[in-house]
């Protein structure tokens, strides 16, 4: 009688399963290991180690160990299961291993006091993302950043020079949305307010959401009290932001009110469908109908 075997290792939940399911599968086959090494056409080893439960096996391998348990081709579902427990243990491993890179330190750039502080609350959030590659940075900013640029931020030799790779950045390493907001402050604080060049260019690659948030923080500074007491005055940029704020506006106002057609427009085709029993083709808000034989007990208008 062979030796028994191990307890499964459940470090990782995901991974104890599969092993847990190949185990099961040779025990209901009946076959030893050096019996389903010569029908998987793999060595006893491998297979002991894919249901050990602690190391991610080869696809092929559990693929071949299911295959092998299988007595009548057409009880396939043990190896599909095998195959779909192969599949989430995979994707737990990648994020036990980005949990073990991630740093706990929560990047603070509203207390950055200078460009070294600024480009040390960079690093605390690239570290807090688990360390995304360079490579990885470049394709998610779709070019903006170079992996080189991103390499010397992460090393702490730069900080970025433009505001569009300074943002590239910050969200390939997942910080989006309104949380922007405090490291956008920050960069004007440092940077200095945009130029009026610069600020006109700024909506043909920002985000809308991103763009309020930005001429919010551009605002603030130019309404924010220096030390002599009094306001900065730079007439051109006031005046540009007000503009693009205006532009923004009058764009939201003009989709809304496209939206309330198309919604009016829903509502009375929904009518003339309850009504006359019309059968819609196509969307609703460009619909074409077609006349259809009343339900049963539904009187024609």
């Amino acid at each position: 009688m062979g030796r028994r075997e191990a307890p499964i290792d459940t470090t990782v939940p995901e991974l104890g399963r599969l092993a847990a399911h190949l185990r099961a599968m040779r025990k209901a086959a009946g076959w030893t290991y050096e019996q389903l090494a010569v029908r998987a056409e793999c060595s006893s080893a491998s297979l002991k180690r894919a249901a050990s439960g602690k190391h991610l096996p080869d696809r092929y391998v559990v693929h071949a160990y299911a295959r092998a348990c299988l007595k009548d081709d057409r009880e396939f579902k043990g190896w599909v299961v095998a195959r779909e427990l192969h599949e989430r243990a995979a994707k737990a491993i990648v994020q036990a291993r980005l949990r073990d890179r991630r740093s706990t330190v929560v990047p603070k750039p509203e207390l950055a006091r200078d460009l070294a502080d600024l480009s040390g609350a960079m690093r605390d959030a690239w570290a807090r993302a688990a360390r995304p590659t360079a490579r990885f940075m470049e394709s998610e900013s779709k070019g903006v950043l170079p992996h080189s640029t991103a390499n010397a931020i992460t090393n702490g030799r730069t900080v970025p020079r433009h505001l569009r790779q300074y943002l590239a950045f910050l969200q390939a390493c997942g910080i989006r949305g309104r949380a922007l907001g405090t490291w956008l402050r920050a960069w004007v604080k440092l940077r200095g307010l945009p130029t009026e060049s610069e600020m006109n260019r700024a909506p043909t690659w920002m985000e809308p959401s991103l763009l309020a948030q930005y001429l919010d923080v551009v605002r603030e500074r130019l309404t924010e009290p220096q030390e002599a007491g009094t306001a900065r005055q730079v007439p051109s940029l006031d005046a540009t932001v007000t503009k693009l704020f205006t532009s923004m506006e009058n764009d939201l106002r003009d989709k809304t009110l496209e939206l309330r057609a198309v919604e009016q427009r829903m509502r009375k085709l929904e009518t003339v469908v309850f009504v006359r029993g019309y059968q819609v083709r196509g969307s609703l808000a460009d619909a074409e109908i077609d006349s259809v034989e009343h339900p049963p007990g539904r009187i024609a208008a």
